[in-house]
């Protein structure tokens, strides 16, 4: 009804009264239907909100766990870095210190080897310079011998090397 409009007003008014209390109570259920029953909905709402509540619970309680565990193994990965730091500090005394004996070692053995050069070409220069015939022999192989040797049985220079002493001999019974 218009603001003002007595008229229609009392119209209504007089239609709305000849309504009775069982028709009244019949086009309220039909227009507005049956009132809302809140309870169900607060179940509903309680429920959730403590499933979301134990959820959170359990979600945090995980966070925990994790972060203590997260927290252990870096403390474990920590020591095992400083483990593995002290080892390799260790390895590389080790190995400066094999280091300097290979070096010295190598060393000592450059001098025994120069020394045995010389004392090699020295015992040569002696067999080469001998006026007497020698010979090496091993296994029953001539080795080596002097060119004094060489001479005295008519061969050239390692003409000898590897033959059998055999051939000094004039016969199998002298050889044996």
């Amino acid at each position: 009804v218009r603001k003002g409009d007595m008229a229609t007003l009392e119209l209504v008014q007089r239609g709305m009264d000849m309504i009775s209390p069982q028709e009244d109570a019949e086009l309220r259920r039909k227009w507005f239907g049956s009132p809302i029953d809140y309870s169900g909905y607060g179940k509903r709402i309680g429920l959730s909100l403590l499933v979301i509540g134990s959820l959170s619970g359990l979600l945090l309680l995980w966070n925990f766990l994790l972060r203590r565990r997260v927290t252990m193994s870096t403390a474990s990965l920590q020591q095992t870095l400083l483990d593995l730091r002290e080892a390799k500090r260790i390895a590389d005394g080790y190995q400066q210190t094999l280091e300097q004996r290979v070096t010295e070692r190598t060393q000592e053995l450059n001098r025994i080897a120069e020394s045995l050069r010389f004392s090699n070409d020295e015992l040569q220069a002696i067999f080469d310079a001998s006026t007497v015939g020698i010979t090496l022999i091993s296994r029953r192989v001539i080795q080596s011998c002097n060119t004094t040797l060489e001479a005295m049985f008519g061969y050239e220079q390692d003409e000898l090397t590897g033959k059998s002493p055999r051939i000094f001999y004039p016969d199998d019974a002298a050889y044996w």
